[in-house]
C-alpha cells in the first residue's frame, strides 16, 4: 500500500516500528521477506527512534487490591508513605495545569539532561484528544506542585506519556502517589494495559528501570520485536544508519 508513496517522494527507506512483541519465528519470517531487522543487535540509547523494552502492568480482570499486592513490597510503601505524609494528586486539562507540568518538565529536563520539547507542543497534544482520552496529573504538597505527568486513554490501553518532577521534597515520593492516581483511571476506565513507557537499562542501578519495575514486578519487562525497515537505496540507508550517527558522535566529542 506505501508502494506509489515510496516511488512518488523517492524513498531511501520504509521504517516500521510496530508495537509487536518480540519473537524469534516472526523476526526470522521478516529477515527472509527482505527487511533488515533493527533490535537485539543495538544496545545504545539512540541506535533506535523508542525504546524496545516497556514496562507494562496487565490490568485485565483485576481491581485496585488485587493490582496493589503484585508491585514490590517497597511500591507499596512509598504509595502508602505519600498519602501519609499529605501529598495529594489532582488532574485537568487547564491551560495553567498545562504550565505548572511544563515548568516541571523543564526542570527535568535539565536534572536528566534530556531533550526537550516546546510548548506548543503539549498544548496541541491536549487540544488534540477528547476530555477523557488525556488528563494532566499534578502531585502537589500544601500547595506547592512536587510532580506532574500526562496520561493517554485510547483504546484499551493507558499511557504514562510524559513525567515530570521538582528537586524539592522528592523524599515524599510524590511520584508513587500520581502514578497510583493514573492507575486507578486506567481500571475505572477498563483498560487492559497500562504502560509506563519505555527503559534502556535492565538494571536496579538504573533509576528509572528502578522505579517502574516496582510496579511491574509481576510482568517484568516487555520486550518489543523493534524496527523492520525496507531499504530502497542501499547507498542512502547506509549513510542514514552508518556515516550519519558517526558524524554526530564524533561532534559530541569535538564539543566536549
Amino acid at each position: 500500500e506505501a508502494e506509489p508513496a515510496l516511488s512518488k517522494h523517492k524513498v531511501f527507506v520504509l521504517r516500521l516500528d510496530p508495537e509487536v512483541v518480540y519473537d524469534e519465528a516472526l523476526d526470522e519470517k521478516y529477515r527472509k521477506q527482505g527487511f533488515v531487522i533493527r533490535n537485539r543487535q543495538f544496545g545504545e540509547k539512540n541506535d533506535l527512534i523508542q525504546p524496545r523494552y516497556n514496562m507494562v502492568l496487565h490490568l485485565k480482570g483485576k481491581d485496585w487490591d488485587s493490582l496493589n499486592m503484585e508491585f514490590s513490597s517497597k511500591t507499596r510503601y512509598n504509595i502508602r508513605l505519600a498519602t501519609k505524609k499529605g501529598v495529594k494528586v489532582r488532574w485537568s486539562r487547564s491551560d495553567e495545569d498545562l504550565r505548572t507540568f511544563f515548568n516541571l518538565y523543564h526542570v527535568t529536563c535539565l536534572r536528566d539532561k534530556i531533550g526537550e520539547r516546546p510548548y506548543a507542543y503539549f498544548r496541541r497534544m491536549r487540544d488534540a484528544f477528547e476530555d477523557n482520552q488525556l488528563r494532566i496529573y499534578i502531585a502537589e504538597y500544601q500547595g506547592e506542585s512536587l510532580s506532574a505527568a500526562i496520561a493517554i486513554n485510547y483504546g484499551d490501553k493507558m499511557w504514562y506519556l510524559y513525567g515530570a518532577s521538582s528537586n524539592e521534597r522528592r523524599n515524599l515520593m510524590p511520584n508513587y502517589a500520581m502514578q497510583a492516581a493514573m492507575i486507578e483511571w486506567a481500571l475505572e476506565e477498563g483498560c487492559r494495559l497500562y504502560d509506563f513507557g519505555g527503559v534502556f537499562h535492565l538494571t536496579k542501578e538504573n533509576g528509572l528501570y528502578k522505579f517502574k519495575e516496582g510496579f511491574c514486578r509481576t510482568q517484568g519487562v516487555t520486550e518489543f520485536i523493534g524496527e523492520y525497515d525496507l531499504v530502497r537505496s542501499g547507498f542512502w540507508y547506509r549513510m542514514f544508519t552508518v556515516v550519519a550517527p558517526a558524524a554526530r558522535k564524533m561532534l559530541k566529542l569535538i564539543k566536549r
